[in-house]
């Protein structure tokens, strides 16, 4: 197999260059960003900016399965994303309603050229140095666009109103009592159109108030998610699996003191910890089904993550992998992530199917990197808004984790803290209308 090459620009002001970069990456009909935001949460990379197509691969289907495992066994660099509903070739239960804005259940592309941003620009690409040298130097004599500072036309509209939130989670508490699950994840959408979408502006907007570690943009096509997510759904490092599910949310304060008393209010409220609890045995189960034997581990318990916006309870569990499970064995045995779903899995998802309203699309999915090693890193699709660049209809979900002690009035607002900031992004006039 020919192998890429690997050129360093080390001259290059990456300050002026990568807004130029983004925004040539979003020229393209396959493209991708990561931005770890300086490498939290032991990213890898801190920056990767991938485009163009060697080739490319959409899986809607069980018989599409085959094909694209040999497509995604191929050794060279490869980013992926994941709708919710890829979860239909695997369960029997299947959401059959259409989402509003449209991607494959499994998409995958390797790029022509992979740009590395960390303390200079690196390309990996098939190109010869002089081909490399020609597109950087076209990329950086872009010229500076101003960017639109009203992105929305319309406001941004729950597509629940509280009323109808508080009685459907209230139905969601009889059925929990009644012993037909313990947690569900109950999410909803919200909606607005823009005029002449900027993906660039907007995701420069989002990440600006999150700055979160698995951040970035997967467009594919006229379809884009923009992303600020704080939360990993898989990571392969050899044959190291790690997941890092998030269950447990509370609001930041810019005093000091009061925002300590909010982050120890959240590492010992029982209920959260419960929430969080019930999902790492979930992960630890799905992880087994891929595990070599006795060594799945729970590397963290119910630690607080602070970010820009909230504070997080996130969890940590690892195995090691079977040398023989395939990239789709995993996910079989670990999709859709349980923190978006909720226990017991299977039967958490036939019930979100009766209580949404409408289909999650790319929400609660997952996009991210395979490098030529296979090693991959995944996120979970949250703190994310969904565009379709042609028609400008827009969307974003938020949800919370629904048990036995929930309070259908303290989940709502949950999902407003969570949807805070893509509100703000969008039209700011909509904060105070929703709550």
């Amino acid at each position: 197999m020919i192998q890429r090459n690997r050129f360093s620009f080390p001259t290059i002001d990456i300050n002026v260059f990568e807004n130029k970069l983004r925004t040539y990456v979003l020229t393209q009909k396959y493209a991708a960003y990561l931005n770890s935001n300086a490498k939290q949460n032991s990213c890898t990379y801190s920056k990767i900016y991938a485009f163009g197509s060697r080739n490319a691969f959409e899986c809607d289907s069980a018989g599409d399965l085959n094909a694209a495992a040999s497509f995604i066994s191929n050794p060279d660099w490869k980013f992926i994303a994941v709708a919710y509903n890829f979860k239909n070739l695997f369960h029997k239960n299947h959401t059959s309603i259409p989402a509003s804005i449209s991607f494959p259940k499994l998409a995958v592309f390797v790029p022509e050229f992979v740009f590395f941003v960390e303390d200079e620009i690196v390309l990996e690409t098939y190109l010869d140095f002089a081909a490399a040298e020609e597109l950087v130097h076209r990329i950086a004599n872009i010229q500076d666009t101003e960017q639109h500072k009203n992105l929305v036309a319309s406001e941004v509209i729950p597509q629940l109103s509280k009323a109808d939130y508080l009685a459907r989670a209230t139905k969601i508490l009889e059925h929990i009592q009644a012993g037909d699950f313990y947690e569900i994840n109950f999410c909803f959408p919200f909606q607005t159109k823009i005029l002449n979408p900027n993906i660039n502006a907007l995701y420069s907007a989002l990440n600006s108030k999150s700055e979160a570690p698995f951040s970035g943009f997967f467009k594919w096509h006229e379809s884009a998610v923009i992303s600020s997510s704080p939360e990993r759904f898989l990571r392969k490092q050899g044959l190291k699996i790690t997941s890092q599910p998030i269950k447990g949310t509370a609001r930041r304060s810019s005093e000091a003191e009061i925002d300590e008393q909010l982050k120890a209010a959240l590492k010992s409220n029982a209920k959260e910890r419960a929430e969080n609890v019930m999902i790492v045995d979930l992960v630890r189960n799905d992880l087994s089904k891929v595990a070599t034997k006795n060594s799945v581990r729970v590397e963290e318990l119910c630690e607080i993550y602070s970010f820009k916006q909230v504070h997080q309870m996130i969890s940590t569990i690892s195995c090691q992998l079977r040398a023989d499970a395939s990239f789709f064995d995993i996910l079989e045995a670990t999709f859709p992530m349980g923190s978006m779903t909720g226990a017991p899995k299977v039967e958490a998802m036939k019930w979100i199917d009766l209580y949404e309203p409408s289909a999650r699309g790319m929400y609660s999915g997952s996009f991210g990197y395979m490098a030529p090693n296979g090693d991959f890193d995944l996120n979970v699709i949250i703190r994310s808004i969904l565009c379709d660049t042609k028609s400008g209809e827009t969307t974003f979900s938020v949800g919370s984790a629904i048990t036995a002690n929930a309070d259908p009035a303290e989940e709502y607002q949950e999902c407003l803290l969570k949807a805070k900031a893509m509100i703000e992004v969008l039209n700011p006039i909509s904060v105070e209308q929703v709550r």
